[in-house]
């Protein structure tokens, strides 16, 4: 790693106004500065400061999922998760490792769902969570994709710039972890390479990086291994990963800028990396500054897999009446996110749509004869990118009658039932019948035999467990099976 020298440095605070992105009336970041008193006084005794390389740095994340007073816009539970799961990609090279420190947030305000710099501040004052590093998802931060604000130590990042394939999260923790943009002093003032650069120097808040290096440790961001970048505003790199843009230093030294570095203003599909000596300064910030939140393990172990299938219905048909669904759980998940769709697509109004703690669900009453569509996300406080399982189908039964006795429909107050509780069976015939009760081995609990009745209550006394009722009509042999779980 290359060794910088002291320097006498001098502390810049700037309010970056970024020019407009497409779903932004300001900007990409706009981050208020950075803290560059603590990294001036990193990079002039590095000596004092342990990066503490070989060690995975776990932090908690407290995320506030904020949606307008109406409980609308809130970013969703997928989007989130790929977000995180980007982030902690993006962090692996500098083994720093992000995990929930609770469940999401949800705060429902207009102001603060469209807000300034103003109403961020105070949003932050009044919800962060001083044993975290807090996030907040919003509609509008300050017009921007995002921004970190040092005075509540914080950040704030945009629906509509998240997801799988989004590096603003990783770009503004890296502010949060110390991380100036690589332009540092720049912002705000556009690079026009036809005119002279002292017009542009003449603009600017900071001294320009050259490209030879001599004043790479106190010019922009401090680091030498990060290339000169004048660039402050968003642009896409060609197939090396540079701009297309030709600048010149002030010696005269043509360069292009590096858009591999999360840092820069490159789009997002150039950026893929911290530099060694940025990972030092993180890893120093959080030693120096956050290292009563650095955690020694994960609370909990990682997802490897996903569903691979329902467990209810068994017989791919379920009742209308308030049906129970359940799928295969899936190893160290502690959450589910479901959605249930009477369309494959799972466009409209869903049929359900939350998160569960179970692998299982108990639905609203469904219409008969009909198909739905059930996918799950499975994740826990650690591990975000599992992604949704296949796409499962099940039928409701069809409440006619043709005459013959398989045919006859059942229906269950519900598949899952409380220990005590009573089991209500609702037929649409009065046909004799012999109910009986197995357990998982197969063995029978309990029947009995019934004639002339419609609605049938059986209490469950029985520990809790998993169970199947068989219904049999004498004569043709058993028609319904259904599984029956008492918590």
């Amino acid at each position: 790693m290359k060794k910088i020298h002291a320097f006498l440095f001098f502390t810049l605070c700037i309010l970056s106004t970024i020019p407009a992105k497409a779903q932004h009336s300001q900007g990409y970041c706009g981050t208020q500065g950075t803290d560059m008193k603590w990294l001036n006084h990193y990079v002039q005794h590095r000596n004092l400061y342990n990066p503490e390389w070989g060690t995975i740095m776990y932090l908690p994340l407290q995320v506030h999922l904020v949606a307008d007073s109406m409980g609308k816009r809130r970013m969703s539970i997928p989007t989130i998760l790929q977000t995180l799961h980007k982030v902690n990609q993006d962090m692996q090279q500098a083994e720093i490792r992000f995990y929930l420190y609770r469940d999401f947030d949800n705060i429902d305000n207009t102001t603060w769902f469209n807000h300034d710099y103003s109403g961020g501040a105070q949003m932050m004052r009044i919800n962060n969570i001083r044993s975290a590093v807090n996030v907040y998802t919003v509609g509008s931060p300050a017009g921007n994709c995002g921004y970190y604000l040092p005075g509540q130590d914080a950040v704030a990042l945009s629906n509509s710039c998240s997801g799988a394939n989004s590096s603003t999260l990783t770009h503004e923790l890296g502010h949060l972890l110390s991380l100036p943009h690589t332009f540092f002093g720049c912002e705000g003032v556009r690079y026009n390479p036809n005119e002279p650069l002292s017009v542009f120097k003449s603009k600017i808040r900071g001294t320009l990086e050259k490209v030879d290096g001599s004043n790479c440790s106190f010019a922009a961001d401090r680091f030498c291994d990060t290339e000169p970048d004048y660039l402050s505003y968003r642009w896409t790199c060609n197939g090396d990963g540079r701009s297309s843009v030709l600048l010149k230093d002030e010696n005269n030294q043509t360069f292009r800028a590096n858009g591999t570095l999360f840092m820069s203003y490159a789009n997002d599909a150039c950026a893929t990396r911290f530099s060694d000596e940025q990972i030092e300064a993180m890893r120093a910030n959080i030693s120096s500054r956050r290292g009563q939140l650095v955690a020694q393990s994960l609370p909990q172990g990682e997802i490897t897999s996903n569903v691979t299938g329902l467990l209810l219905p068994e017989d791919n048909k379920v009742q209308t009446m308030r049906p129970a669904v359940a799928w295969e759980p899936v190893q160290n998940a502690t959450r589910y996110y479901v959605k249930v769709s009477k369309r494959k697509s799972f466009g409209g109004a869903p049929i359900f749509k939350g998160i569960v703690k179970k692998n299982e669900i108990q639905l609203p009453d469904l219409k008969p004869g009909r198909t739905y569509y059930i996918k799950i996300y499975p994740y826990n406080f650690v591990s975000f990118g599992a992604g949704f399982s296949p796409t499962f189908s099940f039928q409701t039964e069809s409440l006619a009658s043709t005459g013959s006795p398989k045919s006859l429909a059942v229906k269950l107050s519900s598949n899952l039932i409380a220990r005590g509780a009573t089991l209500q069976l609702f037929f649409d015939n009065t046909t004799s019948k012999d109910i009986s009760l197995y357990d998982l081995s197969g063995k029978r609990l309990f029947q009995t035999h019934v004639l002339g009745r419609r609605t049938i209550s059986l209490p469950m006394t029985w520990p809790e467990g998993n169970y199947f009722l068989r219904i049999m009509y004498p004569g043709s042999g058993p028609i319904h099976t259904r599984r029956i779980t008492v918590y």
